[in-house]
């Protein structure tokens, strides 16, 4: 039961897409279109104005474009972003502070793995005071992933943000948005990378069978992913730390998370307040709770019982109280 009241909350959780102002006309048209549009979702889901998005970018093919826009647009609409991002930096050189293009070049460098350029962007993005909304959140789980860990995430509003926090972090984690696994060249890079790929049709399929052939990484999936392929795992999901896992993990790990990240993670519910983002922290913190592990006193199962409830309430779910806490 309370396996599937958790896995309501994770498709409760509501993504927040970031706007950013541009002064180019036709690509103000196309971000307009962009964020307006419902992420698209292999598992059946298709954004309600998909069709708007498909015409104007056949309208955009068929007209004379300046330069700065022919590379922005050679970019967006390339077979492969993997191997396209010279396109990319030739926008940036015309246009190097334009929120937008940032945004790309992130996940961009994030995708191919550039290390150093990503440093790069998260310095520019710092001093421009992007993408900072829910940076609490996810600056908390970069801190917690490591080396072996590969982290599933969904779009742009949880990959960006992440991948920001890990260029800071300085840690090599891999990154993973979903709909990369579309893109054949960057589909093929992971197979020469050493990780074993199973054919992609359904996502949810995917990282099922994703993770039974690479048993040497630590394969986690953000509690942000679309809730269509949580619904279709047909597995139950653990928590393990700030994301979630095919695999149970001690309780006793995640309590040890929580401590010691305890000020940063209250400070960050606060921040969220107004956030659907915050219920992201419930699978831990309902695990600590629930289950117990040794050395959690009295105390701090209050606190963290209390934690929970105020999550429920700020995002009008009391009804679940009951229903969640043990």
């Amino acid at each position: 039961m309370k396996h599937l009241v958790l896995t309501t909350i994770l498709c409760l959780v509501s993504l927040i897409y970031y706007s950013q102002d541009s002064s180019q006309g036709n690509l103000d048209k196309f971000k307009q279109l962009k964020r307006e549009a419902a992420p698209y979702s292999d598992e059946g889901r298709i954004a309600s104005n998909q069709t708007d998005l498909e015409e104007f970018i056949y309208d955009l093919k068929n007209n004379q474009l300046s330069e700065f826009e022919q590379s922005v647009f050679n970019y967006l609409f390339s077979e492969s972003r993997c191997i396209s991002g010279r396109f990319l930096e030739d926008a940036l050189n015309s246009s190097p502070k334009d929120p937008f293009l940032i945004g790309e070049a992130i996940e961009f460098y994030g995708m191919t793995e550039q290390d150093a350029s990503l440093k790069r962007m998260s310095e520019i993005a710092s001093k421009m005071k992007l993408l900072e909304r829910d940076a609490s959140f996810y600056n908390i789980l970069g801190s917690s992933l490591t080396s072996r860990d590969i982290i599933f995430t969904n779009g742009e509003s949880d990959t960006r943000p992440l991948l920001l926090a890990i260029a800071r972090k300085n840690i090599k984690t891999r990154v993973i948005r979903i709909d990369w696994l579309t893109d054949r060249a960057y589909y093929k890079s992971l197979g020469e990378s050493g990780l074993v790929t199973p054919s992609f049709s359904k996502p949810s399929q995917f990282l099922s069978d994703f993770i039974a052939l690479n048993p040497n990484s630590t394969v986690l999936i953000s509690s942000t992913l679309d809730k269509e392929i949580i619904q279709n795992l047909n597995s139950k999901l653990y928590p393990d730390r700030l994301a979630l896992s095919l695999v149970s993990i001690p309780s006793r790990v995640n309590l040890d998370f929580f401590e010691e990240n305890r000020e940063n993670i209250l400070q960050s519910i606060d921040e969220l307040s107004e956030n659907a983002l915050q219920l992201n922290y419930l699978p831990l913190l309902l695990d600590i709770h629930n289950n117990s592990p040794e050395g959690l006193d009295s105390q701090e199962k209050q606190e963290i019982r209390e934690l929970v409830m105020k999550i429920l309430k700020n995002n009008g779910l009391e009804k679940l109280i009951s229903n969640l806490l043990d």
